[in-house]
C-alpha cells in the first residue's frame, strides 16, 4: 500500500466515523485498528508485533493500540509514532444538522453558519475538513497508519523499526 493522499483520507474517515469521545468508548478506535492491521499479510506473518496494550490502574479500562513492523536486515534502531484517539465531546455541535463524525457532510453543513471571515474562507476553499479528531489527532493517525502500511509491505525498505503507538 503506498501511502497516497486517497489512502490517508479513507483512513482518516474510517477513523472519524468512530466516536471515541473522551471516557466514552474509547476502546472501539483500538479495537477498530486491530481488526483492520490484523489482516495485513505482515501481521499475519507477525501477529505478536500488533496488541492492544492496557493501561494499568485505568477506571476506564482503557487500551492502547500497539504496532511493529520490523526492518529487515533486524535493527535496533526504532522510530516511535505516536498519536492519540480521543476526541473532545460534541456538545458544541448541538444544532449543526451533521454528524461531526461524519466530516464531509459536517463541513458541508457548517457553510451554512455565520462564522469568522478567515475561517469562512478556509472553509469555502475545499481545501479543509471538519469534524471530531480530523487535525487532532485521527488526521495524524491516519497518516502514520499510512506510513506503517508502506513499510510493512516491504520491511526491507526502511532502516529502523517503526512502532506505531
Amino acid at each position: 500500500m503506498k501511502a497516497s493522499a486517497e489512502t490517508i483520507m479513507k483512513i482518516l474517515l474510517e477513523a472519524v466515523a468512530i466516536p471515541s469521545v473522551t471516557g466514552e468508548a474509547e476502546n472501539a478506535l483500538p479495537e477498530f485498528l486491530m481488526k483492520k492491521l490484523s489482516v495485513w499479510d505482515y501481521f499475519k506473518e507477525n501477529p505478536e508485533n500488533i496488541w492492544l496494550e492496557p493501561l494499568k490502574g485505568d477506571p476506564l479500562q482503557r487500551v492502547n493500540f500497539c504496532a511493529l513492523v520490523r526492518a529487515r536486515p533486524a535493527t535496533s534502531r526504532t522510530i516511535l509514532l505516536i498519536s492519540h484517539h480521543d476526541v473532545v465531546p460534541v456538545d458544541v455541535c448541538k444544532g449543526v444538522p451533521a454528524s461531526p463524525f461524519d466530516p464531509p457532510e459536517y463541513t458541508e453543513a457548517l457553510k451554512q453558519y455565520e462564522i469568522d471571515e478567515v475561517a469562512r474562507e478556509d472553509l469555502l476553499s475545499g481545501e479543509w475538513l471538519a469534524g471530531r479528531g480530523v487535525s487532532d489527532m485521527k488526521g495524524g493517525m491516519a497518516v502514520q497508519l499510512a506510513l506503517l502500511a508502506e513499510y510493512a509491505s516491504a520491511p526491507e525498505t526502511p532502516q529502523a523499526n517503526l512502532l506505531l503507538m
